[in-house]
Protein backbone atom coordinates (compact mmCIF):
# COMPACT_ATOMS: atom_id res chain seq x y z
CA UNK A 1 0.00 0.00 0.00
CA UNK A 2 2.82 2.62 1.17
CA UNK A 3 5.79 2.96 2.46
CA UNK A 4 4.82 3.83 5.85
CA UNK A 5 2.85 0.59 7.76
CA UNK A 6 1.17 2.50 10.36
CA UNK A 7 -2.17 4.19 8.80
CA UNK A 8 -5.22 5.72 10.37
CA UNK A 9 -8.77 5.02 8.17
CA UNK A 10 -12.25 6.27 8.64
CA UNK A 11 -15.37 5.34 6.83
CA UNK A 12 -18.65 7.22 6.69
CA UNK A 13 -22.04 7.22 4.57
CA UNK A 14 -21.72 10.16 2.49
CA UNK A 15 -22.41 11.54 -0.91
CA UNK A 16 -24.66 8.42 -1.69
CA UNK A 17 -21.72 5.71 -1.05
CA UNK A 18 -19.38 5.05 1.82
CA UNK A 19 -16.08 7.77 2.03
CA UNK A 20 -13.09 6.37 3.34
CA UNK A 21 -9.85 8.60 4.39
CA UNK A 22 -6.30 7.23 5.18
CA UNK A 23 -3.90 8.73 6.89
CA UNK A 24 -0.43 6.57 6.99
CA UNK A 25 1.72 7.84 9.43
CA UNK A 26 2.33 7.25 13.79
CA UNK A 27 0.04 10.07 14.96
CA UNK A 28 -3.56 10.05 15.89
CA UNK A 29 -5.09 11.42 13.05
CA UNK A 30 -9.21 11.17 14.83
CA UNK A 31 -8.99 15.00 15.10
CA UNK A 32 -8.21 16.11 11.65
CA UNK A 33 -10.55 13.31 10.06
CA UNK A 34 -13.05 14.28 11.75
CA UNK A 35 -12.48 18.16 9.77
CA UNK A 36 -12.33 16.62 6.57
CA UNK A 37 -15.66 14.97 7.21
CA UNK A 38 -17.46 17.76 8.12
CA UNK A 39 -16.38 20.01 5.65
CA UNK A 40 -17.45 17.36 3.23
CA UNK A 41 -20.87 17.59 4.96
CA UNK A 42 -20.66 20.97 4.48
CA UNK A 43 -20.35 20.83 1.08
CA UNK A 44 -22.66 18.71 0.62
CA UNK A 45 -25.74 20.41 1.77
CA UNK A 46 -24.77 22.95 -0.93
CA UNK A 47 -24.79 20.46 -3.89
CA UNK A 48 -27.30 17.90 -3.00
CA UNK A 49 -30.07 18.12 -5.88
CA UNK A 50 -32.43 15.96 -3.84
CA UNK A 51 -32.12 18.06 -0.93
CA UNK A 52 -34.56 21.40 -1.06
CA UNK A 53 -33.37 23.41 1.02
CA UNK A 54 -29.52 23.06 -0.62
CA UNK A 55 -28.15 25.70 -2.14
CA UNK A 56 -28.23 24.44 -5.21
CA UNK A 57 -32.05 23.78 -5.44
CA UNK A 58 -32.90 27.31 -3.73
CA UNK A 59 -30.68 28.60 -6.59
CA UNK A 60 -33.01 26.80 -9.32
CA UNK A 61 -35.76 27.95 -7.48
CA UNK A 62 -34.65 31.54 -8.21
CA UNK A 63 -36.28 33.62 -10.99
CA UNK A 64 -32.27 33.76 -12.46
CA UNK A 65 -30.51 30.97 -11.11
CA UNK A 66 -27.29 31.79 -12.98
CA UNK A 67 -27.28 35.13 -11.51
CA UNK A 68 -28.93 34.19 -8.18
CA UNK A 69 -25.92 34.57 -5.57
CA UNK A 70 -23.88 31.79 -4.75
CA UNK A 71 -21.21 30.72 -2.30
CA UNK A 72 -17.88 30.86 -2.91
CA UNK A 73 -17.59 26.85 -3.78
CA UNK A 74 -21.33 27.05 -5.63
CA UNK A 75 -19.61 29.86 -8.21
CA UNK A 76 -16.62 27.84 -8.07
CA UNK A 77 -17.85 24.81 -9.18
CA UNK A 78 -20.57 26.45 -11.44
CA UNK A 79 -17.98 27.73 -13.72
CA UNK A 80 -15.67 24.75 -13.50
CA UNK A 81 -18.23 23.14 -15.22
CA UNK A 82 -19.30 25.35 -17.89
CA UNK A 83 -15.88 25.14 -19.37
CA UNK A 84 -16.22 21.50 -19.11
CA UNK A 85 -19.11 21.82 -21.20
CA UNK A 86 -17.74 24.29 -23.30
CA UNK A 87 -14.44 22.32 -24.15
CA UNK A 88 -16.44 18.71 -24.39
CA UNK A 89 -19.02 20.33 -27.06
CA UNK A 90 -21.45 19.46 -24.71
CA UNK A 91 -20.82 15.59 -23.71
CA UNK A 92 -20.32 16.97 -20.00
CA UNK A 93 -23.47 19.40 -18.75
CA UNK A 94 -23.82 21.07 -16.07
CA UNK A 95 -27.84 20.32 -16.45
CA UNK A 96 -30.61 17.75 -15.24
CA UNK A 97 -31.14 15.67 -17.98
CA UNK A 98 -34.44 16.94 -20.28
CA UNK A 99 -34.05 20.11 -18.43
CA UNK A 100 -32.73 23.73 -17.33
CA UNK A 101 -32.33 22.97 -14.05
CA UNK A 102 -28.57 22.99 -12.56
CA UNK A 103 -27.06 19.70 -11.72
CA UNK A 104 -23.60 18.86 -10.55
CA UNK A 105 -23.70 16.11 -9.39
CA UNK A 106 -21.80 14.62 -12.62
CA UNK A 107 -18.01 16.36 -11.03
CA UNK A 108 -19.09 17.77 -7.21
CA UNK A 109 -18.45 14.29 -5.82
CA UNK A 110 -14.52 15.35 -7.29
CA UNK A 111 -14.79 18.29 -6.19
CA UNK A 112 -16.17 17.50 -2.39
CA UNK A 113 -13.43 14.95 -2.64
CA UNK A 114 -10.72 17.70 -3.07
CA UNK A 115 -11.91 19.58 -0.55
CA UNK A 116 -11.64 16.99 2.24
CA UNK A 117 -7.94 16.74 0.87
CA UNK A 118 -7.21 20.35 1.10
CA UNK A 119 -8.94 20.59 4.38
CA UNK A 120 -6.42 17.62 5.47
CA UNK A 121 -3.18 19.08 4.09
CA UNK A 122 -3.72 22.99 5.89
CA UNK A 123 -3.23 21.15 9.12
CA UNK A 124 -0.42 20.01 7.28
CA UNK A 125 0.88 19.77 4.01
CA UNK A 126 3.34 16.43 4.68
CA UNK A 127 0.47 14.77 5.18
CA UNK A 128 0.46 11.47 3.53
CA UNK A 129 -2.83 9.20 2.38
CA UNK A 130 -6.18 9.17 -0.22
CA UNK A 131 -9.71 9.61 0.21
CA UNK A 132 -12.03 7.26 -1.62
CA UNK A 133 -15.43 7.64 -2.53
CA UNK A 134 -17.08 4.94 -4.57
CA UNK A 135 -14.83 5.05 -6.49
CA UNK A 136 -13.68 8.60 -7.00
CA UNK A 137 -10.18 8.54 -5.32
CA UNK A 138 -7.46 11.07 -4.32
CA UNK A 139 -3.83 10.45 -3.29
CA UNK A 140 -1.90 12.69 -1.35
CA UNK A 141 1.82 12.97 -0.82
CA UNK A 142 2.05 9.24 -2.10
CA UNK A 143 4.55 7.41 -4.02
CA UNK A 144 3.21 4.08 -3.94
CA UNK A 145 -0.77 5.16 -6.24
CA UNK A 146 -2.26 1.70 -7.07
CA UNK A 147 -5.37 0.96 -7.24
CA UNK A 148 -8.16 -1.53 -8.40
CA UNK A 149 -10.77 -0.22 -10.58
CA UNK A 150 -14.22 -2.12 -10.68
CA UNK A 151 -14.86 -3.07 -14.18
CA UNK A 152 -19.06 -3.91 -14.22
CA UNK A 153 -19.87 -7.31 -13.10
CA UNK A 154 -16.37 -9.03 -14.40
CA UNK A 155 -14.55 -7.82 -11.12
CA UNK A 156 -11.62 -5.50 -10.98
CA UNK A 157 -8.25 -4.50 -12.29
CA UNK A 158 -5.14 -2.95 -11.25
CA UNK A 159 -3.65 -0.03 -12.56
CA UNK A 160 -0.22 2.13 -10.80
CA UNK A 161 -1.37 5.65 -11.59
CA UNK A 162 1.22 8.70 -11.99
CA UNK A 163 -1.45 11.34 -11.42
CA UNK A 164 -3.42 12.27 -8.11
CA UNK A 165 -6.89 11.35 -8.68
CA UNK A 166 -8.57 8.80 -10.72
CA UNK A 167 -12.61 8.42 -11.10
CA UNK A 168 -14.88 5.31 -13.15
CA UNK A 169 -17.68 4.84 -14.93
CA UNK A 170 -19.92 2.97 -17.04
CA UNK A 171 -23.36 3.48 -18.26
CA UNK A 172 -24.39 0.28 -16.73
CA UNK A 173 -23.43 1.62 -13.23
CA UNK A 174 -24.23 5.47 -13.97
CA UNK A 175 -27.98 4.74 -14.76
CA UNK A 176 -28.40 2.41 -11.81
CA UNK A 177 -26.99 5.53 -9.41
CA UNK A 178 -30.00 7.46 -8.99
CA UNK A 179 -27.53 10.84 -7.81
CA UNK A 180 -26.01 10.22 -10.94
CA UNK A 181 -25.97 12.93 -13.74
CA UNK A 182 -24.42 10.62 -16.31
CA UNK A 183 -28.27 9.66 -16.94
CA UNK A 184 -28.45 12.40 -19.78
CA UNK A 185 -30.74 12.29 -22.57
CA UNK A 186 -27.70 11.11 -25.05
CA UNK A 187 -26.39 8.13 -26.78
CA UNK A 188 -22.84 6.41 -26.28
CA UNK A 189 -20.34 7.07 -28.84
CA UNK A 190 -19.69 4.78 -31.66
CA UNK A 191 -18.04 1.75 -30.53
CA UNK A 192 -18.77 1.57 -26.73
CA UNK A 193 -21.87 -0.77 -24.79
CA UNK A 194 -22.88 -0.12 -21.14
CA UNK A 195 -20.61 -3.28 -20.11
CA UNK A 196 -17.57 -0.75 -21.32
CA UNK A 197 -15.47 1.27 -18.40
CA UNK A 198 -13.88 4.71 -18.45
CA UNK A 199 -11.32 5.12 -16.19
CA UNK A 200 -9.80 8.83 -16.06
CA UNK A 201 -6.84 9.90 -14.03
CA UNK A 202 -6.34 13.52 -13.49
CA UNK A 203 -4.54 15.88 -10.86
CA UNK A 204 -7.88 16.42 -9.06
CA UNK A 205 -11.28 14.80 -8.45
CA UNK A 206 -13.48 16.91 -9.71
CA UNK A 207 -12.12 16.75 -13.05
CA UNK A 208 -11.46 13.07 -13.27
CA UNK A 209 -15.15 12.36 -12.53
CA UNK A 210 -16.54 15.32 -14.89
CA UNK A 211 -14.07 13.59 -17.61
CA UNK A 212 -15.57 10.32 -17.13
CA UNK A 213 -19.07 11.28 -18.91
CA UNK A 214 -17.15 12.92 -21.48
CA UNK A 215 -15.39 9.50 -22.57
CA UNK A 216 -18.71 7.82 -22.68
CA UNK A 217 -20.15 10.26 -24.82
CA UNK A 218 -17.49 12.83 -26.89
CA UNK A 219 -16.34 11.63 -30.04
CA UNK A 220 -11.94 10.92 -30.63
CA UNK A 221 -10.96 14.05 -31.36
CA UNK A 222 -13.35 15.74 -28.73
CA UNK A 223 -11.77 13.45 -26.30
CA UNK A 224 -8.30 13.94 -27.07
CA UNK A 225 -8.41 17.77 -26.93
CA UNK A 226 -10.10 17.38 -23.14
CA UNK A 227 -7.51 14.70 -22.41
CA UNK A 228 -4.46 17.69 -23.36
CA UNK A 229 -6.92 20.59 -21.80
CA UNK A 230 -7.07 19.43 -18.87
CA UNK A 231 -4.21 17.47 -18.63
CA UNK A 232 -5.53 13.92 -18.12
CA UNK A 233 -5.56 10.27 -19.27
CA UNK A 234 -8.64 8.81 -20.70
CA UNK A 235 -8.54 4.66 -20.47
CA UNK A 236 -11.63 2.88 -21.79
CA UNK A 237 -11.85 -0.87 -21.04
CA UNK A 238 -13.63 -3.23 -23.19
CA UNK A 239 -16.24 -5.70 -21.78
CA UNK A 240 -13.89 -8.03 -21.06
CA UNK A 241 -11.62 -5.70 -19.00
CA UNK A 242 -9.54 -5.61 -22.02
CA UNK A 243 -7.98 -2.06 -22.43
CA UNK A 244 -9.47 -0.52 -25.78
CA UNK A 245 -8.94 2.78 -25.77
CA UNK A 246 -6.24 5.69 -24.29
CA UNK A 247 -6.33 9.08 -24.91
CA UNK A 248 -3.54 10.86 -22.91
CA UNK A 249 -2.20 14.47 -22.21
CA UNK A 250 0.28 15.06 -24.56
CA UNK A 251 0.56 13.65 -28.49
CA UNK A 252 1.58 10.08 -29.00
Amino acid sequence: MNSLKKLSKRVRPLLGTFVEVTLFGDEDYSSIITKAFERAGELEKIFNCHDPESEISLCNKSSDPLNYKKSKALAFVLQESFEIFRISKGAFSPYSANSTSLDLNGLSKGFIVDQMVETILNDNPAHQGLVNAGGDLRYFNCTNRTVDIRLNSIGTRRITIHKNAIATSSLNTATNDKHSSTEYSKQLRSGLTPDHTVSVLAHNCMLADALTKVALFAGFEVLQKCAMVFKADILVFDAHGELKEMFKDHES
